[in-house]
Order: C-alpha cells, then sequence, then structure tokens
C-alpha cells in the first residue's frame, strides 16, 4: 500500500514469513513429539526419572508449540479478511469515484 491504493502484494510478504514460520513450527513439533516419548534405558527408579523428565519436558514443549501453531493459523486467516476488505473497500471507492466522474 503507499497510502492512496491498495497493494495486495504488500499482504504477500506478511504472509509468506508467517507461513514460513508455521512451516518451522511443524519441525519443532515433530521433534517436540520425540521429546515426550522417551523410553528410559533400564528399569531402575533413575532411568525411570529421567525418562518422565524428558516427558514432562517435551509435553511442555510441544503444548508451546502447538499453541504458537494456532495463534499463527489465527493471524494468517485474519490476514486473509483483512486483505479481502481492504480490496473490497479499494474496490468500492473506485466505483464511487468512477461514477462520480461521469
Amino acid at each position: 500500500m503507499d497510502g492512496y491504493a491498495f497493494d495486495p502484494g504488500s499482504f504477500q510478504g506478511v504472509r509468506q514469513a508467517w507461513t514460513d514460520l508455521l512451516a518451522d513450527l511443524e519441525q519443532d513439533r515433530v521433534m517436540a513429539e520425540r521429546l515426550a516419548a522417551v523410553m528410559a534405558p533400564g528399569h531402575e527408579p533413575a532411568s525411570g526419572f529421567v525418562a518422565e523428565t524428558q516427558n514432562n519436558s517435551g509435553q511442555a514443549l510441544l503444548n508451546s508449540i502447538t499453541q504458537m501453531m494456532a495463534f499463527a493459523q489465527s493471524y494468517l486467516g485474519g490476514l486473509d479478511q483483512t486483505e479481502q476488505a481492504y480490496g473490497a473497500q479499494e474496490t468500492s471507492g473506485s466505483q464511487t469515484f468512477q461514477n462520480g466522474m461521469r
């Protein structure tokens, strides 16, 4: 947007950045799932304690990543709605201007 006209390309850079963030978060989610599913290497209490602690940390990370992904998806949805609203306003304004010039 140049201050006077709607430019749909302005939204593309922002959309791409958030889409890239979602892709990165998806990779992080896969890794966090592995952290949340650690198996104890042995059957003694120390191994169980370490695995349980790791799983709890992995689950907390997984929950955080899931929340971040939901936020990013919501942001992208809002961005799409905003782009459509700007486009509609631009079209409406252009039509009003053109109709007034006749």
